[in-house]
């Protein structure tokens, strides 16, 4: 430091003695803040631009000695003075002007200084540099085409499946908004996404039933890794589900961040429970780095309530808890056990450690984003730019170590991720406890990012041809892949990525791509396929043995083709076979219902009608209109109504029951006790009414409106006493003054007189929502996605399923009431809390069949002046039945 203003004392005759290359480097530092101060002051985010990052220093140094130039000569004696005398003081001086150099570097390497949102608006295409500086290369090029390395894994070697539906994702991009997240059900379809699950895991096995892909599955596995030939799925193995949440920091999260669908997760529990009858609990759910997606436990535990899910940190009170249990049964945080070892001898504290839940398992499936990782500019999101090229199957066990911040550096490419250098996602997908259980590997790619940190990127190159401006728009990848080779995998998603950095420039941002792959990016892909001969010349190694081949990798012959080296020689080819699956836009046969419907409309029948929704309503539509409406003020749910001859409406509303007259006044209430629930309700004569209450314990009651007395009162089993919520929905009273009641968590119906004495009873293993007893002695189930007459010798005498109706879309059934005519009315209830109505193709919500099974009439009414919402219940006003029942047996004393 001396040194350095000792010489900047010198004479100016000294001075004027400098080298010519000095007086090029001084000229050159004009011309180089010249260029700096006309590109950055009309746009000062262009401090960030590459050309601006190399001008700077020049110009910087220019700066500097035009002013030493000009003060010299007035303080150099003085300074000689202070030099000499207070030489601490000198080299302070000297230092802190170095530092505050060393500030105005880091704020113009940052454009503005703030990293985007803190301060600024950001919106889609206007740039922001990274506040982090940029010390990687974004030039990855892939190698020779079609040169195939490794051993290709799988029934079917190195098969790739990817199949895309465009109408999985419905999302308009409204990315500000927290309340319209593209993981929402409304902006992502289960149904078009469970299709997308099917058809690549039997695409991938050949089979034709998903059960039998499941069966392939695991017998593939046990035969090459386990040594037990032609073994399938046995009953007490766990099967572990690693899944990519790395934008989960909180507990609770409302952004748009890309993470795992929640919609894919519950597509790939359902295929285990439903198509490869893994027990719940016997899937675990994990991402050990991160908290767990409210929404993904939401999902999952609505339908497998013992589904078991593992996040970095114990449960928290604002995490969802499971409805089933009433707590956070279900959840837990990583118990960390050593697991893995590394081939390069470092030696790690936290990256040897997977959660014990993992290592305890017999199976993992590793489901992995197709995702970019790294990318230079902050201009929707913020944060580093990232450590490697992509996050795929490999970086996705970043998420099942403790310490993946000890691997980082590693990956690196501007630290120790060099060309050709030791890659641990050889070690993790090599390991015994994670890569060496792995059964299926699968990208979900319906929305895909550019780095960690991202929003979804429309991807606008074939076969996507998604648009890119403006950005809040629908179109999306949309897409699944699978394999049971996870470096063919990979090798394909990054090839897929490549394909859209090109001609997707962002015109307002001096058309720099919208996404960038960075370089060494197939590194790791080339250490995976022939670990043996790795270009790092590391020794991998794992349980004492040398890696072996862990798959193939190569790239496609071009973007347009997307061939690999088995497509174009399926006899001889030696590497990846790519089997793409593009769903067709829907077809008039995919609509909820025809255009037009049978029957007259509102006017074929008179009804009263009630649903469950976010708000509680009941209608009267009497010759097409709609004659009384009433919206109760509570927060709960209409399950049961009934219209009562003199005019009243009784009716149960979770937190109790109610009747009201004409006029919309109170006549008589009841309310539930704490910690218990009323859904279902019917009235005695006009003065009694029975109810069922849900609670610990479950019990019906009779009671009676003028004095208030509980005239019949008895337990009821039930399977879960805390899930209060799942006990029962409807009960009715028969002509012979019993009770039959839908038992919806034991999943049977029971009929019980009025002491609660069980007289009759049939399981309903595929589900029950309601029973109704019929004028001919037999029952109306209605419940697992049919509708089924029985007798009492439990033979089933009619049964109508959507299949046989399959131009009406029926899918969440209610109540089925049978006419006097022998036809069946039977509603369709829509979930507005998870879902919205698309106006083009509303849902029913009641069909009448004949029982020959033919549809003479179907009610779609979402749209005014006659919106009657979701249905829960319809009561035909032309029926002459009475809808009062006239006894209970013998103990009212009527």
């Amino acid at each position: 430091m001396i040194t350095i203003i000792t010489n900047a004392l010198k004479s100016p005759g000294q001075r004027l003695t400098a080298s010519w290359p000095r007086v090029l480097l001084f000229f050159a530092g004009a011309a180089a803040l010249l260029w700096f101060l006309i590109r950055v002051i009309p746009k000062p985010s262009r401090a960030g631009y590459p050309c601006q990052r190399a001008a700077f220093p020049l110009a910087s140094s220019f700066v500097l000695a035009l002013v030493g130039l000009l003060t010299t000569h007035f303080v150099a004696k003085r300074l000689r003075q202070i030099l000499a005398e207070h030489r601490a003081i000198a080299m302070t001086v000297g230092v802190a002007g170095l530092f505050a150099l060393s500030v105005c570097w880091t704020i113009l390497t940052t454009g503005t200084g703030m990293a985007a949102g803190e301060g600024e608006t950001k919106t889609p295409g206007s740039k922001f540099p990274s506040k982090y500086p940029v010390t990687s290369k974004y030039d990855w090029t892939p190698g020779p085409a079609n040169q195939p390395i490794g051993n290709a894994q799988g029934i079917f070697p190195g098969r790739v499946v990817w199949a895309r539906d465009p109408l999985a994702t419905k999302w308009a991009g409204r990315w500000k908004l927290n309340e319209d997240q593209w993981w929402t059900d409304a902006n992502t379809d289960q149904q078009h996404v469970d299709g997308l699950m099917s058809v690549v895991l039997r695409q991938l096995t050949s089979a034709t039933t998903d059960a039998a892909a499941w069966q392939a599955i695991f017998q593939h596995y046990n035969t090459q890794k386990r040594q037990l030939p032609q073994r399938g799925y046995q009953a007490g193995e766990v099967v572990a589900l690693k899944i990519n949440l790395n934008n989960s920091e909180k507990p609770t999260r409302v952004d748009n961040l890309t993470d795992a669908s929640p919609q894919m997760v519950l597509a790939m529990v359902r295929q285990l429970v439903n198509e490869a009858h893994v027990p719940q609990d016997c899937i675990v759910v994990y991402e050990a780095r991160r908290f767990m997606m409210a929404a993904i436990m939401e999902k999952i535990w609505a339908e497998f309530k013992d589904v078991r899910f593992v996040q970095q940190d114990a449960p928290e009170a604002s995490q969802p808890v499971n409805p089933a249990y009433g707590d956070h049964h279900g959840l837990e945080s990583a118990n960390w056990v050593e697991g893995i070892s590394y081939s390069d001898g470092g030696k790690y504290d936290k990256a040897k450690l997977i959660p014990k839940r993992v290592m305890d398992a017999t199976y993992l499936i590793n489901f992995a984003m197709l995702k970019a990782h790294s990318y230079p500019y902050n201009t929707m999101e913020s944060g580093d730019e990232g450590q490697t090229a992509i996050t795929m199957t490999g970086k996705n066990h970043f998420g099942s170590i403790s310490g993946p911040f000890e691997l980082h550096s590693i990956l690196n490419t501007a630290k120790k991720g060099t060309k050709d250098a030791y890659s641990p996602l050889v070690d993790l997908a090599a390991s015994p406890n994670l890569g060496g259980k792995t059964i299926l590997y699968l990208l979900d790619g319906l929305y895909c990012g550019r780095k960690w940190k991202s929003y979804p990127i429309h991807f606008p190159n074939p076969p996507f041809n998604n648009r890119v401006e403006p950005y809040e728009n629908s179109d999306w990848p949309a897409s699944l892949l699978a394999s049971f080779d996870g470096v063919a995998l990979d090798s394909v998603g990054l090839d897929i990525l490549n394909s859209q950095t090109k001609n997707n420039g962002d015109p307002i941002n001096d058309n720099l791509p919208r996404i960038l792959i960075r370089e060494n990016a197939d590194d790791y892909l080339v250490e995976m396929a022939d670990p043996q001969h790795a270009p790092s010349k590391t020794n991998y190694v794992q349980g004492g043995k040398p890696v072996a081949s862990l798959g193939t990798h190569e790239h496609w012959d071009g973007d347009a083709t997307r061939r690999y080296s088995r497509n174009l020689d399926p006899a001889n080819g030696k590497g990846i076979e790519l089997i793409y699956v593009p769903i067709e836009a829907p077809k008039p046969e995919a609509m909820n219902a025809p255009a037009t419907l049978p029957g007259k409309g509102l006017a074929l029948h008179d009804f009263f009608y009630a649903g469950e929704s976010k708000t509680e309503r009941m209608f009267i539509v009497r010759g097409g209109k709609i004659t009384w409406s009433y919206t109760h003020p509570a927060k709960g749910e209409i399950s049961d109504a009934v219209l009562l001859s003199n005019g009243n409406v009784l009716f149960a509303h979770q937190d109790g029951v109610t009747e009201i007259n004409a006029n919309k006044q109170v006549v008589w209430n009841h309310n539930a006790p704490p910690n218990t629930e009323i859904h279902t309700a019917q009235p005695i004569g006009l003065d009694r009414v029975l109810f069922v209450q849900n609670g610990d314990p479950a019990k019906l009651f009779v009671i009676n409106k003028i004095t208030s007395k509980t005239e019949c009162e008895f337990i009821l089993p039930v399977k879960n006493p805390k899930n209060i919520h799942g006990h029962f929905r409807h009960a009715r009273l028969t002509e012979g003054g019993t009770i039959l009641i839908a038992h919806m968590d034991l999943r049977k119906v029971c009929e019980y007189d009025a002491t609660g004495k069980e007289l009759w009873s049939i399981d309903t293993p595929s589900g029950i929502w309601s029973a109704t007893p019929l004028k001919n002695g037999n029952f109306l189930l209605t419940g697992g996605g049919s509708v089924r007459e029985v007798n009492r010798a439990k033979d089933t005498v009619w049964q109508w399923t959507p299949a046989d109706t399959p131009e009406y879309k029926m899918t969440s059934l209610q109540i089925a009431t049978r006419l006097p005519n022998g036809n069946t009315v039977i509603n369709n209830w829509f979930n507005e809390w998870s879902g919205k109505i698309d106006p083009a193709n509303p849902p029913l919500q009641a069909i009448e069949v004949t029982p020959e099974k033919k549809v003479v009439w179907a009610l779609r009414s979402w749209n005014t002046p006659v919106d009657l919402g979701s249905a829960t219940t319809i009561q035909l006003l032309d029926d002459p039945s009475i809808p009062e029942n006239t006894h209970l047996g013998d103990i009212t004393g009527r």
